[in-house]
């Protein structure tokens, strides 16, 4: 597998970029609720994976809202080719290869210190944003099962519409999975996601209406 490399500048630079990307491209980004963080446990954060901007988002949202050290998960295939981005928290991932196992404990190696927030995206690869399957591979769950430390798991979904804008808006919604449920992870995700989806689309069409 391939290691984060993070290092100040890097972590500067990727701020930098998606605070002003996201101003340039977006009409404006919605973080609904800001959820707190215990500063007591470190984060591992999924969300669906719907587009290239999916890394960067939530490097805006920490940015915002906790200020935590950011480390995501990506396909070994593409850090391979685009290796700067170690140096603002990214590591890989190759599913199906035995170094497999290696990220898996890398990531909850990472969850041991308060301060890091760990981004994965359990789907996979990008979906469309109307596709709801959400089949899960299982790093997600072994990640917590190998943590050695008490970890809080924040779920997010991103949406967009433009409206009558001619940038998109962007709502990022936020909640906290409780680990005690019964619920599978997947199974949790997908209820929070459904949930999320009522509420935008009631969102954009009373915003229509008006």
């Amino acid at each position: 597998m391939i290691p984060a490399a993070p290092t100040p500048f890097g972590r500067w630079f990727w701020k930098t970029f998606c605070k002003q990307s996201i101003r340039l491209c977006f009409e404006d980004m919605k973080l609904e609720p800001a959820v707190t963080l215990d500063p007591t446990k470190a984060t591992l954060m999924i969300g669906n994976h719907i587009s290239w901007w999916d890394g960067f988002w939530p490097i805006e949202m920490n940015r915002r809202l906790w200020n935590r050290d950011y480390f995501v998960m990506m396909l070994e295939s593409q850090l391979e080719i685009r290796p700067f981005l170690r140096r603002g928290g990214a590591f890989s991932i190759q599913p199906g290869h035995r170094s497999m196992i290696d990220s898996i404990r890398y990531a909850a190696n990472l969850l041991a210190d308060p301060q890091n927030l760990v981004l994965i995206f359990p789907q996979g690869r990008i979906h469309s944003q109307y596709d709801r399957s959400f089949e899960f591979a299982p790093g997600a769950e072994k990640i917590l099962q190998k943590a050695t430390k008490p970890v809080q798991v924040v779920f997010y979904a991103a949406f967009l519409d433009y409206g009558s804008t001619a940038r998109p808006v962007l709502r990022m919604a936020l909640t906290f999975w409780d680990q005690n449920s019964e619920e599978s992870l997947a199974s949790a995700y997908k209820s929070f996601f459904e949930e999320q989806e009522r509420s935008q689309i009631h969102a954009v069409l009373s915003q229509h209406e008006d």
